[in-house]
């Protein structure tokens, strides 16, 4: 125990069997998701990504896998998202690109695929990739602020951000009824060709984030000035897509 797992499949037996235990007849399914259930996971550096859906959420029922949620912490496993299905299909119009972020690449593990038969709203997916858009940009230039451009701090915040606006990305693919791809390279590629963006600076934003690529502080910041540019163009370019009509209007 405390080893991360070469393949995310090594554990699954044992996870599985952790749960059921603690959970018995309230255990509903099992579904990894993110990196680990995509070509991008690393040893050691990914951490693994559980959703556990219970028939009881209760802080009671939740209890019951206290030791286990501080056990698997050793094997990188993150504390999994406990939910039961009225809250997640109560959540589609609320959160739905998290949730199409989760079914865009997942692996049942056990229990029923409750991830498959999701449906989203368009309307409701654009409100939200709207809201992330703006948000997201007046946080990245409050960061930038407090960063003072140290190239360290800056490191961090391409590192923090490139990964939730990668999952924004998906949502917006959703709204041009593109699939999606199943890497973080394949999704940037294609909403760059969708929404004309500077492909290349998202590349290296990843490639910094992954550790494939060094800059210099001087570098950091110049490409931190192209990143909000970009980000803010994605954001016209967002406003300026035609709105989808209701299937129940006529």
């Amino acid at each position: 125990m405390g080893r991360a797992p070469q393949n995310p499949e090594e554990i699954f037996t044992e996870f599985k069997g952790d749960l059921q235990k603690a959970f018995g007849e309230d255990l509903v399914s099992i579904v990894l998701y993110g990196s680990g259930a995509t070509g991008e996971y690393h040893p050691g550096k990914s951490d693994l990504n559980f959703l556990v859906v219970l028939k009881d959420d209760s802080v009671g029922s939740l209890q019951r896998g206290l030791k286990h949620v501080t056990k698997w912490h050793k094997r990188m496993v993150n504390t999994p998202l406990f939910m039961i299905p009225a809250y997640i299909h109560s959540s589609l119009d609320s959160y739905p690109i998290e949730f199409l972020d989760m079914q865009a690449n997942y692996r049942l593990v056990y229990g029923e695929d409750i991830l498959k038969t999701l449906e989203f709203r368009p309307a409701d997916v654009r409100v939200q990739c709207e809201r992330e858009l703006k948000g997201k940009s007046l946080r990245l230039r409050q960061v930038y602020l407090e960063a003072q451009e140290k190239p360290r701090a800056m490191r961090e915040i391409i590192a923090s951000s490139i990964t939730a606006f990668t999952s924004l990305f998906q949502g917006l693919l959703f709204l041009v009824r593109k699939e999606i791809p199943k890497t973080k390279r394949e999704i940037i590629e294609l909403v760059s060709q969708e929404f004309g963006l500077d492909e290349d600076t998202f590349m290296k934003l990843l490639a910094i984030k992954t550790g494939e690529a060094k800059a210099t502080g001087q570098e950091i910041s110049e490409l931190f000035k192209k990143y909000v540019g970009e980000i803010d163009a994605l954001g016209k370019a967002v406003d300026r897509l035609p709105l989808e009509k209701e299937e129940s209007e006529t």
